[in-house]
């Protein structure tokens, strides 16, 4: 699909280097998100690599919970690249971190979604690699779907670097520059910690250094404690999420999901609320 012509309808937000409009494609009359890049020095030219990546890994999407990703047109003069703009899904609504005062149900159901969507994602071998409240994305008609594929790995790829938000890193993704299943699912835990409490989660669980992992899993209060009436197991789900130690988080993000299936079905029939199915 060619971008082509287009009207900018308004703005839908800003990234790293870019900033994301509401479109109208001359072509078909519909309406779309447009990321565009510009270039304007030589630093510029990560965030134009960024979209190309995000273009790249997305293009085997095909799932309800994961934004589209329609075309790239990378912007060249003679000399140079001058920038690059992306065709996307347009989803009327905000990001979960906008979303103030979500009942837990609503939230369970929203969770559920991402997990399914990123189950889809880490089956093809594609890690998000920057999970976190910003990159949910809660549309107005109950659509859910993780955006933002920039920095996203493919298994088995090796990097010089890790890039993403340092409150939702998993300890092994800062400091060894490791993206996998496990990390992703410290990023999907460190984001619910901070969805249903809205507390961080400790930065200690980044800074263990060489001491005794389980140690610092301590430092996490549970959401029990922290949040009236919130269901245990819940609790111990997100907490196990975002243990240290990669080996004592759950499996797969499959495992999670299903978990969340789960949970979301009783407290849905407990309260008469929005719940994973909806």
């Amino acid at each position: 699909m060619e971008i082509g012509k287009f009207t900018i309808l308004g703005e839908l937000g800003q990234g790293a280097g870019s900033r994301i409009y509401k479109v109208r494609r001359e072509a078909d009359g519909q309406t779309y998100a447009l990321k565009i890049v510009v270039v304007d020095s030589k630093e510029d030219r990560k965030y134009v690599d960024q979209v190309q990546n995000e273009f790249d890994v997305t293009r085997s999407f095909d799932h309800p919970h994961l934004l589209k990703v329609y075309s790239l047109d990378i912007q060249k003069s003679l000399f140079a690249i001058k920038g690059a703009r992306l065709l996307m899904e347009y989803v009327d609504g905000m990001a979960l971190a906008d979303c103030q005062g979500l009942p837990l149900v609503k939230l369970i159901s929203i969770f559920f979604k991402v997990a399914d969507g990123m189950a889809a994602m880490h089956a093809d071998g594609i890690y998000h690699a920057d999970i976190k409240p910003d990159n949910i994305l809660v549309g107005r008609r109950k659509e859910v779907k993780v955006i933002d594929f920039g920095l996203a790995w493919r298994r088995g790829e090796k990097k010089d670097r890790v890039q993403g938000t340092l409150e939702f890193l998993a300890p092994e993704q800062a400091q060894s520059k490791i993206v996998n299943g496990k990390t992703d699912i410290f990023n999907f835990g460190a984001t619910m910690y901070r969805s249903f409490s809205g507390r961080a989660v400790p930065a200690e669980l980044r800074q263990y250094g060489g001491a005794e992992l389980g140690a610092f899993d301590n430092f996490v209060r549970p959401l029990t404690r922290a949040v009236a009436g919130f269901p245990a197991d819940l609790d111990q789900l997100v907490r196990e999420c975002v243990r240290c130690n990669p080996e004592q988080r759950p499996t797969t993000m499959r495992e999670v999901r299903d978990r969340l299936r789960e949970i979301g079905q009783r407290e849905k029939k407990s309260s008469h609320g929005d719940g994973p199915d909806d």
